[in-house]
């Protein structure tokens, strides 16, 4: 029978003989338990906790500890209603049949677990990427995931299991998932159209008609009624006479809606400036940021329930590549890190032997590529694109590149001294930035440090040294 174990904020004396209590601080003693059957987190006392365990759990980066089912312990229906849209896989009623229970929870989340057990180093690797954490939490439910509609989200919507993974719910999570469907990792299916303000990415506008000339939003509406007989056309406030409705022009009193008269369309009166008309000016204003502008000014967006493809299922088990690098690669003469590992020893043997010109190693820590991905959704491929453009300008076809962690890149640099290394790494540096500034409105500095290549070169050191001195 597998374990199951009860998160705590801090020492508790365990209600059922069946739970070992794990301290949330000690979470991480318990990645290499391969027994796991799901986690339970107390939620009778205090549910706000219980949603900051459940995001501790998620948001670990060890696949054994955040891709394991989470069940909530709660006292009665109504609070399984309360704590259905919080990302937890099930609840465990305290007042229930425990044995049973947990019987039905481990059968239920079974090939959740094989699916867990299976990865690769699941008990060592870490997932520090958020898009393949995603993705894999996405294939190991093997089920659709599906959002639901709220007011207390910004974005209107959520996805319940998928929101304690991120640090933040916002527009960029969207972007994440279109990322992933752009690459078609998940298959989306269509839910709703809706419109989000250009600036917060509120779900929350308020629509409103103004007069086209004052702009005022104090207009009143009236319908205008065409008389057959005579072919009068007038707003009804006009006809009116007492209860009935009589026409100003021949006195003929209607009667019947469609015998007598028709109404044709609805006049607007403004009552600040007296202008009458038909078309009111439209308006939007966001309820969060107060941003007014027009109805097309907003961002539009379908809201899709996503399941993962054969081609997803394949990359959460194997790994995804990395795009950037991908595209990189088909640019410049890019490498895997054990064998830019080999042409750095053999450029070092070289200097070493014949003693008549300099290398140079350099040393750039990028942007997070995660930024990128959530913030250019779709778009990130045609942005890497453009990334890629000006390494293969400021590079040469002998330079050698490699990356760490998709951020960290690494360049040897042949038959360049450290000074002529420095002023190619700015002009690389001052491209990206001005890429970068354009787009993300990223305007930090991006790090880097040129080394000569020589018989005492250490490039693990090197690496450790410059990433440790960058950290952001």
């Amino acid at each position: 029978m597998r374990s199951t174990y009860l998160l705590t904020a801090q020492e508790n004396q365990v209600e059922y003989e069946f739970l070992t209590a794990v301290r949330a601080d000690k979470i991480s003693e318990l990645s290499e338990n391969s027994s796991f059957g799901f986690w339970v987190i107390d939620a009778r006392s205090d549910i706000k906790q219980a949603q900051e365990l459940l995001l501790l759990v998620r948001q670990q980066f060890v696949p054994n500890v955040y891709l394991r089912p989470v069940v909530f312990l709660i006292s009665s229906d109504t609070m399984a209603s309360s704590v259905e849209n919080m990302g937890c896989d099930g609840v465990f009623y305290a007042n229930g049949n425990n044995e049973a229970q947990r019987t039905e929870l481990i059968s239920k989340f079974e090939l959740v677990n094989q699916w867990v057990d299976k990865l690769p180093d699941v008990f060592k690797v870490s997932d520090t990427d958020l898009i393949f954490r995603v993705l894999r939490l996405i294939v190991s439910r093997n089920s659709e995931i599906v959002p639901i509609m709220t007011a207390q989200s910004l974005s209107g919507f959520i996805y319940p299991l998928l929101e304690p993974i991120a640090k933040q719910s916002d527009s960029s999570f969207f972007h994440l998932l279109d990322f992933l469907e752009a690459q078609h990792l998940i298959s989306g299916r269509f839910i709703s159209h809706c419109y989000f303000c250009c600036q917060c990415h509120s779900a929350f506008l308020n629509f409103k008609e103004a007069c086209p000339q004052c702009k005022s939003e104090n207009i009143e509406s009236d319908e205008l009624i065409h008389h057959f007989k005579c072919a009068y056309v007038a707003e009804k406030s006009t006809y009116q006479q007492g209860g009935l409705l009589v026409c100003p022009k021949c006195d003929k009193e209607l009667k019947h809606i469609g015998v007598d008269y028709d109404k044709p369309s609805l006049i607007n009166h403004c009552n600040q400036c007296g202008l009458s008309f038909q078309e009111a000016h439209v308006t939007t204003e966001c309820f969060n940021c107060h941003t007014h502008t027009e109805p097309e000014g907003q961002v539009s967006r379908n809201i899709k329930a996503y399941t993962a493809t054969a081609i997803g299922k394949n990359a959460a088990i194997f790994g995804l590549d990395a795009l950037f690098t991908k595209i990189i690669s088909s640019k410049v003469s890019f490498f895997p890190e054990d064998q830019f590992q080999k042409f750095l020893d053999i450029e070092i043997e070289r200097i070493k032997r014949y003693k008549l010109s300099e290398s140079s190693l350099g040393f750039i820590k990028f942007i997070d590529i995660e930024k990128i991905y959530l913030q250019q959704g779709e778009r990130a491929e045609q942005f890497f694109e453009e990334l890629s453009t000006i390494f293969k300008s400021i590079l040469r076809i002998s330079d050698i590149v490699t990356a760490k962690n998709q951020s960290v890149f690494i360049i040897i640099m042949t038959e360049t001294s450290t000074a002529n290394a420095k002023v190619a790494l700015e002009r690389l540096i001052q491209g990206l930035s001005v890429l970068l500034d354009e787009n993300l409105n990223y305007t930090s500095t991006i790090p880097f440090i040129t080394e000569s290549i020589n018989s005492e070169t250490d490039f693990e050191m090197l690496l450790e040294k410059f990433i440790s001195n960058n950290v952001s």
